[in-house]
């Protein structure tokens, strides 16, 4: 199969489709395993769940739309704030809706999210925007999701939110974010010189619609990316679950807090290498 070159390539991952896609030999391994995505002893651990008092197991979506906050509801200020936020971005994705391309609905959200399940805790795990190039032969270019994770200097995961279910983004965003990976993984490299951590994670959200995910490094893969496009080896991306977890839908809730509080686990069992000067 014929390739487009590296000077054909668009000049952000952000604008990256099947063609980019192909010559880079990234694959997206959809499943319906968790381990594909965490540890299993980590998912088999008693962790604690920062965002439980979120479940709200009798909210489903047509009642997280009609909900108006009162003094007697009985929620707390937390959960107001974020059935209000999330109320907002299933609005926004409404066919009706008036605002369809707003984007600072969902990345509100986010912000809210990430901030109470400890992604953040200015302590060991930092999140921040990011700011990363792929670097491919002699040329670079833009690969920048929402968020990165880091603990120490290492860049251990990434977040990617996709504003709208009708948005044209390429895939909703799985190659953006793979590339992100792929950049993280360079920029570890070129640290430490070997690849470190092993695996990276990264959450994937479609509107209110969630997706975990994984890639593992590939000294041969970075190698080849070093020289220009790939030959003989690919990159895969690990994406959780085939059809994804809907934060309006109660179990769909349950899972993603579960899953949020194991992705801030897995990150604290890393080893730091190298600590923020």
């Amino acid at each position: 199969m014929d390739y487009i070159t590296i000077d054909e390539f668009r000049r952000s991952t952000s604008s990256f489709r099947k063609d980019e896609e192909l010559a880079l030999k990234i694959k997206i391994n959809e499943t319906n395993n968790i381990k594909d995505i965490f540890n299993e002893k980590n998912l088999k651990s008693n962790i604690q769940f920062p965002l439980n008092d979120l479940i709200l197991p009798n909210f489903n979506e047509g009642d997280i739309k009609s909900y108006i906050p009162n003094i007697n509801d009985g929620m707390t200020t937390k959960q107001r704030k974020f059935l209000l936020k999330l109320k907002i971005v299933l609005i926004n994705n409404d066919p009706d809706s008036e605002a369809s391309s707003c984007e600072r609905f969902l990345d509100d959200l986010m912000n809210f999210l990430c901030d109470e399940a400890e992604l953040d805790d200015g302590l060991e795990l930092t999140l921040r925007p990011c700011n990363l190039y792929l670097n491919i032969g002699n040329e670079s270019f833009a690969a920048i999701a929402d968020k990165e994770g880091r603990r120490g200097l290492e860049l251990t995961c990434f977040i990617q939110e996709d504003k709208h279910f009708k948005s044209s983004t390429y895939k909703h965003g799985d190659i953006q974010l793979a590339c992100a990976m792929i950049s993280g993984f360079q920029q570890n490299y070129n640290m430490f010189n070997e690849i470190y951590p092993e695996k990276l994670l990264g959450v994937k959200v479609v509107a209110d619609t969630f997706y975990f995910c994984s890639m593992e490094g590939s000294k041969e893969y970075l190698n080849e990316l070093l020289e220009g496009l790939p030959k003989k080896s690919n990159i895969i991306m690990n994406k959780y679950p085939i059809n994804g977890l809907k934060l309006s839908n109660p179990q769909g809730r349950f899972e993603i807090i579960k899953y949020m509080a194991i992705l801030k686990y897995e990150l604290l069992s890393l080893d730091i290498k190298s600590f923020l000067s």
